[in-house]
């Protein structure tokens, strides 16, 4: 009888595991776009979109993981809301560092190296 409560707990957490990774899919997978416009979010399993403008950033904080694991990129708007996401590719975070520099918004890199700038990276 131990036997047929173990195989039903087992089925029931490998239920709850692949339907809390579904749900952190479909919140979290995203694409982002820089345009003179603005910014847009595209939630890839939502097929949502959000647009943000460029005048409404108060500034990105970016928190650079050099052991190549998730890093995050925050975005500030001047309502004092921030949107938060997550990415494991560095390319992203030297594209945003980069538009964000040339708008002349304030961006900051947290986890570099002391004394080092996103610029000693080619950023």
């Amino acid at each position: 009888m131990d036997a047929v409560y173990s195989i039903i707990a087992l089925i029931v957490i490998i239920t709850l595991e692949v339907v809390l990774l579904l749900n952190f899919s479909i919140n979290n997978i995203y694409r982002i776009e820089f345009s003179e416009n603005g910014i847009e979010i595209t939630y890839k399993l939502k097929k949502i979109k959000k647009k943000y403008e460029i005048s409404n950033v108060k500034k990105a904080v970016m928190s650079y993981s050099q052991k190549d694991s998730m890093n995050n990129i925050n975005f500030y708007f001047d309502d004092n809301s921030k949107i938060s996401l997550p990415t494991s590719e560095k390319e992203d975070l030297k594209k945003t560092y980069r538009f964000f520099k040339d708008k002349n918004i304030e961006c900051k890199v947290v986890g570099l190296p002391s004394g080092r700038t996103p610029e000693d990276y080619n950023w």
